[in-house]
């Protein structure tokens, strides 16, 4: 095997025939009866090939089962060795699928099929990169964030980045073209390990030999997370760790498939990746009938990346408005599928759109997609801005990175749950974009598993927890300097508070900024009388939108939830309240107020 070091056998063929296409060849088995005593070999061989930290992520998405399963067994050289002496040149060996990816002629493939121990035979999907289109807006916003705020505000990013979370802990592997090493704004990056699936070597960057844009998308992409210069651009998880793998030639003639990133999704697996961010899309031999979750060979690996605690950010593609026009790994059911909005939160014309074959709503979530701050591969302090799905895709990445970081605790779903939950559609998912813009401050008082956690900033909060637990002051601000306050509306004046009673919105004086975890069953509903004049009150379990309280109020409201916003020292108004949130709203006449999931 020419792929030294690592656990997947990549091999390119050194001459290609004109009429040698790339198939998947599936396997029936592994070589061995399941429940043998060499199924038992096979499984220390392939846990002891797993680092420490692989196993540790495997634990958390496992519990007490089993770090490895059939999936990451060996396929058998005598199988290869097979193919090999058919005329079959192997491109990539895939333990997850139990299959090779081979170049050959339709008569080899035939000779192939006929092989004991080959179950099917799919052609390797081509893959393009999700490419910009239509036009990029290009305006400044401020200081320090610089032109890169308006992306990391719709987000509410840059709230975590006060609180201290940057992504560091958090390991994220971006599969793409090449990247630029050598830009400054990601100098100070953290790269752990680098490979090109494509030219099977360690060299992600231009060399002698590769199309003239070879840097350009990846350099994009990887630096919307990891960028980092004050006043021009700073990525949402520019302290996290990163493996760089370059899974597709940037020459639109010769375009990487779908093995080389299932072989860098293995390497990265390995290694004990958190998360992949693919802004990539794989659509030939694919109809959008196929688009299921269950056909493409790219999602059914995405999909186990999953199930093994690995969190996969796709790119929903630029292929709308068309219905039902997702590329792979997109359609997957265990992926975070990622649309484009602008930045108002409108879904964007190319982004692409669900539903999937099996009516599954897509995308999930979405992000901005036009005039995306990022570096550029023109030179090693150049910027740009990005447009499509590609650009979208990071963001959301980088905002999983900060949540992850924050809460470890959270397997994929979960955290999709969380950031849905929280986002700005959250109660009428569409197939254009999902379930909106995610806010990853309210993310993180998301109750997930009878937990969550409080952000606090040093000065004055207006907090609520929205749990159904009457909790005591003491056992949840146990290091608290400072004190917690309630608005009485009967006597119109603040009352020092000795407990934390649900829906209620309370004032909390903090001394630094942190996280306080805080346990109990989660609030999906909250009633109360009210009475003319200002209340304050708190959120429940998701984000809660004005729209729907004053449907289903019996009070006379204003049609704003006012918040305070510590970092800015400011109340304004807005129409939703999330998690972890205390709001005050005026009431103009007596009645119920109700907050319902």
């Amino acid at each position: 095997m020419r792929y030294a070091g690592l656990i997947i056998a990549i091999s390119i063929a050194l001459f290609s025939v004109a009429w040698a296409e790339p198939y998947w060849v599936y396997f029936s088995d592994k070589g061995f009866p399941a429940g043998s005593n060499a199924e038992t070999i096979e499984l220390r061989r392939a846990e002891n090939r797993l680092s420490n930290r692989c196993l540790e992520r495997r634990a958390k998405a496992r519990g007490n089962g089993p770090p490895v399963d059939f999936h990451d067994i060996a396929v058998p050289q005598e199988y290869i060795d097979s193919l090999e002496r058919s005329g079959a040149d192997v491109r990539v060996i895939s333990r997850w699928l139990n299959a090779v990816s081979v170049d050959a002629p339709p008569d080899i493939l035939e000779a192939v099929s006929r092989l004991p121990f080959v179950e099917r035979i799919s052609p390797v999907l081509k893959g393009y990169r999700i490419e910009p289109m239509g036009a990029e807006s290009r305006s400044d916003y401020g200081e320090d964030y610089g032109s890169s705020r308006i992306q990391n505000e719709m987000v509410n990013s840059i709230a975590l980045h006060r609180l201290g979370f940057d992504g560091s802990g958090v390991l994220m592997c971006i599969t793409d073209t090449g990247f630029k090493l050598d830009h400054s704004a990601m100098s100070a990056a953290d790269i752990i390990a680098r490979y090109d699936f494509v030219g099977d070597d360690s060299i992600v960057s231009f060399e002698p030999g590769d199309a003239p844009g070879t840097e350009t998308h990846g350099t994009k992409t990887w630096s919307v997370i990891a960028g980092y210069c004050e006043g021009r651009l700073i990525g949402l998880a520019h302290g996290a760790s990163f493996m760089l793998a370059r899974t597709e030639d940037y020459d639109w003639e010769d375009p990487a498939e779908e093995d080389f990133w299932i072989a860098a999704a293995e390497w990265a697996d390995s290694a004990g990746v958190d998360i992949i961010s693919v802004s990539l899309g794989y659509s030939d031999w694919y109809t959008p009938d196929s688009m299921n979750g269950d056909i493409a060979a790219i999602t059914v690996a995405a999909d186990l990346m999953a199930g093994l605690g690995i969190t996969v950010v796709v790119a929903a593609g630029n292929s709308g408005p068309t219905a039902s026009s997702l590329t792979a790994p997109g359609d997957g059911d265990s992926v975070i599928t990622a649309g484009a909005v602008n930045s108002s939160g409108g879904v964007l014309s190319f982004s692409s759109r669900g539903p999937t074959a099996d009516m599954r709503i897509k995308p999930d979530i979405c992000a901005l997609g036009s005039g995306v701050r990022c570096a550029t591969s023109a030179g090693t302090a150049t910027y740009g801005y990005g447009t499509g799905t590609s650009v979208s895709t990071p963001i959301i990445a980088g905002v999983t990175a900060l949540l992850l970081q924050a809460r470890p605790y959270l397997l994929p779903m979960e955290a999709l749950e969380a950031l849905s939950q929280t986002a700005s559609n959250n109660t009428s998912p569409n197939n254009d974009i999902g379930r909106g813009v995610p806010d990853v401050y309210a993310a993180l008082s998301y109750p997930i598993g009878g937990r969550l956690e409080l952000p606090l900033f040093r000065g004055w909060n207006f907090v609520s927890l929205p749990l159904s637990n009457v909790l005591l002051v003491d056992s949840v601000f146990r290091d608290r300097i400072g004190d917690v306050w309630l608005w009485d509306a009967d006597s119109g004046e603040y009352l020092s508070a000795d407990i934390i009673e649900p829906g209620k919105g309370y004032y909390v004086m903090f001394n630094i900024d942190t996280l306080v975890s805080v346990g109990g069953d989660s609030l999906t509903e909250f009633t109360a009388p009210v009475t003319p004049g200002w209340h304050a009150i708190g959120g429940i379990r998701r984000t809660s939108f004005m729209a729907s309280v004053q449907a289903i109020s019996t009070a006379g409201l204003d049609m704003f939830f006012y918040l305070y916003d510590p970092l800015k020292n400011e109340y304004t108004g807005s129409r939703e309240l999330p998690p972890g949130r205390g709001a005050f709203v005026l009431v103009f006449e007596p009645g119920n107020l109700h907050l319902l999931e």
